[in-house]
Order: structure tokens, then C-alpha cells, then sequence
């Protein structure tokens, strides 16, 4: 289990600093955080999206990618022209992508907790254009996964403290986290198929 350090276990909120050199990388971090909703709490909490209008009942289109982490808590999640909504349980993962109406909340009265990253760059536009994570729904559903929280919280800590060589920690950390989460997902559903058949 990682230790982190500088952190409030119930909100951090960072727009790490990108340089020109960083986005010859081709992969740049943009925003990173995580946040406690308590039931019946505000959300999104006041000051906590520094730079980004978020209003949920209008929802958003962003000019970045981002992972969105649900635990502990559910709440409802909308996208498209069309804005259906679906539920959003604990262990969901939701992979947004720019130019695409969005918005998201928890249910009033259970809260939850949000992990995010958002990024951008040539080596993520390079994947999506080979087709992964395209034709299917932006919910993956990874489970309540340790590894990829401690990897969120050792983001938050890289981006808080901003040494030399920072950006190109975090795109490594966001490709283990795509990663993981696209394995996850393929298990899950390998697995679902196998018991599928077995009870057929």
C-alpha cells in the first residue's frame, strides 16, 4: 500500500503545469484529483473545479480525455445528443472523451467518491484511432481495484509536487491506469462468456 504524503483524504484538486517540452512527450497530464462526496453535499463542491465551469444540470463538453473512478457511492451519468442516463455504481470506471456533451452526479442522499485524470496527446489520439475504446459504451466496469487508487494518489502527490521530469511520470501513470482498466474490463467480460456457456 503507497503512502501519501500532502494529501486531504477528502479533497485534492491539481491543473499541473505543462511546458512546451512536455508536450513533445505526447502524452500531458491536465487535472488530476479526487474528492469525498458526503450524502447531501453540494456537488460539485464550491471551488474545487479551479478553471472548469461544471454545472450538472447543463453538463459539459470537454477538449480533454479524463478517467473518472466511482468507489464507495453511486450516482447517475449522462452523454450524447440523446443525454440517457444510466446508474453509476461503485468499482465503475467512465472514460470521457473530448467534444462529447456530458455530465455526471452522485445520488443526493448516498454521496460517493471520484477519482479523475484528465489528458491529452498524440500518443492517446494514436490508440483511440487504432479503434480501442471506440463502439461501445464510455462505462467500464473494473470492480474496486487498490492498485489503481494507490496509482491516482501517487499521481496527485507527483502533480503536487511538480519536480523536474513530473508530466512524464504522470502520462506513464495514466497508460497503467488505461491499461489496467482496459484489461479488467476484457476479463470481466471473458469471464461472463465462460459462465455463460458452462451454465448452458
Amino acid at each position: 500500500m503507497i503512502i501519501m504524503k500532502n494529501i486531504n483524504l477528502n479533497s485534492s484538486v491539481n491543473y499541473p503545469l505543462i511546458s512546451k517540452k512536455d508536450k513533445l512527450w505526447g502524452l500531458t497530464v491536465t487535472s488530476i484529483g479526487y474528492q469525498k462526496i458526503d450524502k447531501n453535499e453540494t456537488y460539485p463542491p464550491e471551488n474545487q473545479f479551479f478553471g472548469y465551469c461544471f454545472d450538472v444540470d447543463n453538463g459539459w463538453i470537454l477538449n480533454e480525455y479524463k478517467l473518472l473512478y466511482i468507489t464507495n457511492g453511486n450516482g447517475i451519468f449522462s452523454i450524447g445528443n440523446a443525454k440517457p442516463s444510466c446508474l453509476i455504481t461503485e468499482g465503475k470506471m467512465i472514460f470521457l472523451m473530448p467534444g462529447v456533451w456530458h455530465t455526471y452526479k452522485p445520488i443526493q442522499n448516498k454521496g460517493w467518491n471520484e477519482y479523475w485524470i484528465g489528458f491529452k496527446g498524440e500518443i492517446i489520439e494514436k490508440i483511440i484511432k487504432e479503434g480501442f475504446f471506440l463502439n461501445r459504451t464510455p462505462i467500464f466496469n473494473i470492480g474496486i481495484n487498490d492498485i489503481i487508487k494507490d496509482l491516482y494518489f501517487k499521481a496527485i502527490e507527483i502533480a503536487n509536487d511538480q519536480r523536474a521530469g513530473f508530466q512524464q511520470e504522470l502520462s506513464g501513470i495514466v497508460m497503467h491506469i488505461l491499461g489496467l482498466m482496459y484489461y479488467r474490463d476484457c476479463t470481466r467480460y471473458i469471464e461472463n462468456e465462460d459462465l455463460i456457456i458452462n451454465n448452458n
